[in-house]
C-alpha cells in the first residue's frame, strides 16, 4: 500500500519536524510493507539527502492556498499562519497528485509525520471507505469529531469533489485558519447538520499518546505533546507555551517518548553508518 506524507520546510519547528519524519520513515520500514511518498515544499538539505538513502519518492508540491496563506500571515503579523498551513493542506494535494503521476491505486495511506508504526498495516488494504476513514481525535468513541491525522483517502471519489472542495477551501481559508486548518475543512466540507460522510478508521490506527497503553496500537500519534517536548515537559517549570499540553502528559506519553528516541537514535545510527560507508568509497 502507498503511504503519503507532507513536509513544509518553512518555520522554526523544521528541524524537530525532520526528527519525526525520520523516525516515521524509520518505524515503517522496519514493521511494514508500505511504499513511501513524500509531499514536500522546500530546498535540499540533509532530510532529503536521508530520505534519498531509504528509497523514499519525493514529491515537490506546493499548496494552492501558499499565496493566500502569505497574505494571512502578512496581515496578522505572524507567519506561524504559512508556516504551519502551507504544510497542513499539503494532504489535500494528493487526489491530483496521484492522478498527475499516473498513480492508479485507488486507496492510499495518508499520515502526519509525528507517527510511528508499530506493527504490519497491511489489514488497512481491506478498507473501503466512501471518501475517506478517519479516527476521533481527543475522545476515543466520538468519531463526529475526528482527526485528520491518519487517512484511509478514496482517490477516485475524492477526486469527484476535488474541485468544489478546493474551491471551498480558496473561498473559507481566512476561517479555516483558525477552525484547525485542513482538518477543519475536511469536517466541515463533508458533513451536515445530522450525519458525517467519513468511514470510521479503528483507533488502533491511531493512537493518541495521551490514551492508556494499548499494545495492539499499530500507529502511534503523537497528537498534542511531541516525543522532543518530552524533557521540558516534566521539567519543574515548563515554558509558557508548553503549559496547556500539560493536561495531555501521561505515563504512556513518557513511555512512548522514551522509544521514540530509541527509534531516532537507531535511524540516525543507520544513517552515519552509510555516511561513513560512502566516504570510505
Amino acid at each position: 500500500m502507498k503511504w503519503f506524507f507532507a513536509l513544509n520546510e518553512k518555520g522554526n519547528e523544521f528541524d524537530n519536524y525532520a526528527k519525526m519524519l525520520k523516525v516515521a520513515v524509520y518505524t515503517a520500514q522496519k514493521f511494514t510493507s508500505l511504499k513511501p511518498y513524500f509531499l514536500y515544499d522546500g530546498e535540499e538539505n540533509d532530510l532529503t539527502e536521508w530520505l534519498r538513502t531509504r528509497h523514499v519518492e519525493i514529491i515537490r508540491r506546493r499548496s494552492f492556498l501558499y499565496d493566500e496563506l502569505q497574505k494571512i500571515a502578512d496581515d496578522r503579523r505572524d507567519q506561524n499562519f504559512l508556516a504551519i498551513g502551507a504544510g497542513a493542506f499539503l494532504r489535500t494535494e494528493i487526489p491530483r497528485i496521484t492522478e498527475e503521476l499516473k498513480i492508479n491505486d485507488r486507496y492510499v495511506l495518508y499520515t502526519d509525520v509525528d507517527v510511528m508504526f508499530m506493527s504490519e498495516v497491511e489489514d488497512l488494504k481491506n478498507m473501503r471507505p466512501k471518501y475517506f476513514a478517519v479516527a476521533p481525535e481527543y475522545h476515543i468513541k466520538k468519531y463526529r469529531a475526528m482527526n485528520t491525522g491518519v487517512m484511509i483517502m478514496n482517490l477516485e471519489n475524492l477526486r469527484s469533489n476535488d474541485v468544489e472542495f478546493r474551491r471551498f477551501m480558496m473561498k473559507k481559508i481566512k476561517k479555516l485558519v483558525d477552525k484547525r486548518w485542513d482538518q477543519g475543512a475536511y469536517q466541515i466540507f463533508y458533513k451536515n447538520l445530522f450525519n458525517f460522510k467519513w468511514d470510521k478508521l479503528p483507533v488502533e490506527y491511531n493512537w493518541k499518546t495521551y490514551w492508556k497503553e494499548n499494545s495492539q496500537a499499530k500507529i502511534i500519534h503523537f497528537h498534542g505533546p511531541k516525543p522532543y517536548q518530552k524533557e521540558l515537559l516534566f521539567s519543574p517549570n515548563p515554558p509558557e507555551h508548553l503549559k496547556p499540553l500539560l493536561v495531555f502528559i501521561t505515563p504512556n506519553y513518557a513511555k512512548l517518548s522514551r522509544l521514540w528516541n530509541e527509534f531516532y537514535e537507531a535511524a540516525i545510527s543507520e544513517e552515519k553508518v552509510f555516511t561513513n560507508f560512502q566516504t570510505n568509497l
